[in-house]
């Protein structure tokens, strides 16, 4: 049942509620408690989706409906960290999200972390979904693009940028 919540809610955001608070032109978010300036890509919307507190922002690209969503908490301690990601990804292959590349070390910009890549299907949509993991500064980030398969490279390098232009305090 969880596992049917969390693909209704991917798809349902991403597809099928396209105008849900959506805001163009969108200024740099500014997130205090995690010490992070979050950049809008230029041709995207800033989203605001009810039902995650950990959901920084997201923004739609508007003429594909892909979507790049920044997560943040707090860590208790830096071992924490590995927990979360971990748990995160179990969740990800207990939905139905088949492993595409990775996990890879990598580097975006100044952060080193965790690229992993997944596929996703359902209803004839093919998903690619692109999660960049990584801690700065006692927070645990995930940057996460969910993106139409054929689409996926033509716009994973804002994905880059968004996460290159990241700025921490």
């Amino acid at each position: 049942m969880q596992r049917c919540a969390l693909v209704f809610l991917l798809l349902a955001s991403l597809f099928l509620l396209p105008g849900a608070a959506t805001a163009q032109n969108a200024a740099p978010v500014v997130v205090e408690s995690l010490g992070v300036t979050i950049h809008p890509p230029a041709g995207w919307n800033e989203s605001r989706m009810a039902g995650n507190e950990k959901s920084l922002v997201a923004y739609v690209h508007t003429d594909t409906e892909s979507q790049i969503e920044v997560l943040g908490t707090a860590l208790e301690s830096p071992e924490v960290a590995s927990v979360l990601f971990d748990t995160f990804h179990q969740q990800l292959s207990n939905s139905d999200f088949v492993l595409f590349a990775g996990p890879k070390e990598s580097q975006l910009g100044a952060y080193n972390g965790t690229l992993t890549e997944y596929a996703f299907s359902a209803d004839g949509i093919n998903l690619r979904v692109s999660v960049f993991s990584f801690v700065q500064g006692g927070a645990a980030f995930f940057v996460i693009g969910y993106f139409r398969a054929e689409e996926r490279d033509a716009l994973y390098p804002t994905f880059e940028k968004l996460v290159e232009k990241l700025a921490f305090s």
